[in-house]
Parts: C-alpha cells; sequence; structure tokens
C-alpha cells in the first residue's frame, strides 16, 4: 500500500532539496519499519512518467 500525504512540517525534496509543493510518499503499513520518501512536485512527476514508462515499456 503506497500513501501520498502532506507532512506535518516543512520538508526538503529528499531528491533535490526544493520546498515545492512536498508531499510524503510513505510505504507499507503503518509501523515503525515504514519507508517514506519526501519528493516536490516534479520529482513526483518524474517519478510518475519513469514508473509509467517500465509498466508499459514504453520509449523514454
Amino acid at each position: 500500500m503506497i500513501k501520498i500525504v502532506k507532512p506535518d512540517k516543512e520538508k526538503n525534496c529528499d531528491n533535490c532539496k526544493s520546498q515545492d509543493d512536498v508531499k510524503l510518499i510513505i510505504f507499507g503499513d503503518t509501523g515503525a519499519e515504514n519507508a517514506s520518501l519526501a519528493l516536490c512536485k516534479g520529482c513526483r512527476n518524474h517519478l510518475c512518467d519513469v514508473l509509467l514508462a517500465e509498466t508499459f515499456e514504453l520509449d523514454t
């Protein structure tokens, strides 16, 4: 399960350090072992493009 939530406090993007509309992407169910990633709007869009390309074997 993947959840995308607004962080409780201001965070920087884990990828590019931007603060542009950063959201927290949480992988797995609730618990201490959760993996999470803070991504800004641009990095989230890029990640979606990459995942779609991989899923559908598109040329990028």
